[in-house]
C-alpha cells in the first residue's frame, strides 16, 4: 500500500509540481464526506486535429420523420474554426483525445433525464443557430431542410451557403497625412494566396460577416479603427515591414 501511494504521489509531483492536497482539492483537509475536488481540468486540455484530417461533408437526418437529412460541411466549418474555438468549439470535453460522435455522448431520444445535458437534436441544434444567425439572419428549418412532403419534397440534403469575400474595407485613420487606408480581401486572397487564419485569430462569424451586405456599386463608409496602431500594423507588417506608408495610406478613400 505504501509502494502504490509513493508511486501516486511520484506522478502527481512529475506532473503538477510539488504534489500537496491543493494539487486536487480546495481544502487543505479534505475528507471523506466533503471531499472537496477541484474542476476537471478536461475543459483545459487542448490537442491539435490537422484540418486535412477533417471529413469534407458529413450527412445527418436519423432523427427527423418531417424532414430530409441536412449535409453539414464539416471541412469548410473546421477551417472557420482554426479562426476560433478550433475542433473545442463543437467537440468539447474530447478536444484532445480521438474525436467522438455527438451520439456517444447525446442520447436521441428526449427522456429529459440530466437537463444539464440536452439529446441529440437539441445538442446539434443548439451548436448551428447561433452561428447560422450571424451568418445568414435565418433560424427557420427550410434553410438547412428540405421536406420529406409537400412543397419543396424530396428529402435529399439541401446545399450550403458558399462564403463571399468580404467588398473592400475603408478605414479612416489618424493620421494627418494619408488618412484613409482601403484593404482589399479579394488581392490577399485570390493574388496572393493569404489564407485567412494569416490575420484572423479568436473571431466569431459575425467578424468578418456583415449584418448588412453593402449593395452593388454603393461607396464604401470609412471605418473608424478601435485597435491601437501597433494591434493593427502587426498582421500587415509580415509582408510590407519594408513598404513606404504611401503603399498603404491614400489621401482620399
Amino acid at each position: 500500500m505504501k509502494m502504490l501511494l509513493a508511486l501516486g504521489l511520484a506522478a502527481l509531483t512529475g506532473a503538477w509540481g510539488a504534489a500537496d492536497c491543493r494539487t486536487c482539492h480546495t481544502s487543505d483537509k479534505p475528507t471523506r464526506e466533503s471531499p472537496a475536488l477541484v474542476s476537471c481540468p478536461r475543459e483545459k486540455i487542448w490537442g491539435r486535429h490537422p484540418l486535412s484530417q477533417a471529413p469534407r461533408t458529413i450527412t445527418m437526418g436519423e432523427l427527423s420523420d418531417t424532414y430530409g437529412p441536412v449535409r453539414f460541411p464539416h471541412k469548410a466549418h473546421a477551417k472557420l474554426a482554426e479562426m476560433g474555438d478550433g475542433c473545442y468549439g463543437c467537440h468539447h470535453y474530447n478536444q484532445s483525445r480521438p474525436i467522438f460522435k455527438c451520439g456517444e455522448c447525446h442520447s436521441s431520444s428526449r427522456r429529459r433525464t440530466d437537463l444539464t445535458k440536452p439529446d441529440l437534436k437539441g445538442a446539434r441544434h443548439r451548436q448551428c443557430v447561433d452561428c447560422h444567425l450571424q451568418w445568414s439572419h435565418e433560424s427557420d428549418c427550410g434553410s438547412c431542410h428540405a421536406r420529406k412532403a409537400g412543397p419543396g419534397a424530396g428529402g435529399a440534403p439541401k446545399g450550403f451557403p458558399q462564403a463571399k469575400l468580404p467588398a473592400p474595407i475603408v478605414y479612416e485613420t489618424s493620421s494627418q497625412k494619408g488618412r484613409f487606408v482601403t484593404f482589399r480581401h479579394e488581392a490577399h486572397v485570390k493574388q496572393f494566396g493569404l489564407e485567412c487564419t494569416a490575420c484572423h485569430q479568436n473571431q466569431t462569424c459575425a467578424g468578418c460577416h456583415e449584418p448588412k451586405p453593402r449593395p452593388p456599386g454603393a461607396a464604401a463608409q470609412p471605418k473608424k479603427p478601435k485597435r491601437s496602431m501597433e494591434t493593427l500594423h502587426k498582421p500587415c507588417f509580415s509582408c510590407h515591414a519594408d513598404a513606404q506608408c504611401s503603399h498603404c495610406h491614400q489621401d482620399q478613400p
